[in-house]
């Protein structure tokens, strides 16, 4: 490829070559791409650095509800310090906790239904085939 366009890279200038590029990118319908040869070569010397590291760079992950209920109970944050952290990690541009809200969701589904659940004054009653169930569904 070098050998092929070394006769088009000597008699024509950067501009000239990118222009060109931009125009066939364009009547091939790839308007995208287009614009990013455009404004990597047309603006500030960094910005081909700038969009190579964005496009290598990680998208930042999110805790699923489970995963932030599972932080929560095994180092056993009271609601006040899980919203605390996820505040601070969110001052520094940090999405890795969901809301609390979220998160109670996720432990109300860890329970079978309300209607299978008794509770007396004296004791509290769950029938086991309602637990089995929930447990299999939520293995599944």
């Amino acid at each position: 490829k070098r050998r092929k366009t070394a006769e088009l890279r000597k008699l024509n200038t950067i501009e000239e070559l990118t222009y060109a590029t931009q125009m066939n990118l364009r009547s091939t319908g790839q308007l995208d791409a287009s614009k990013i040869i455009k404004d990597v070569t047309s603006t500030s010397p960094t910005r081909a650095f700038k969009y190579r590291t964005a496009f290598t760079s990680e998208v930042e992950k999110t805790l699923s509800d489970d995963a932030a209920l599972s932080v929560l109970v095994e180092y056993k944050f009271s609601k006040r310090t899980y919203q605390g952290i996820r505040k601070v990690a969110k001052e520094n541009n940090c999405n890795l906790y969901p809301s609390y809200n979220n998160v109670l969701k996720a432990k109300k589904h860890c329970y079978p239904p309300r209607t299978n659940i008794t509770i007396t004054e004296s004791r509290a009653e769950v029938k086991l085939q309602a637990l089995l169930d929930h447990t299999v569904e939520r293995i599944l």
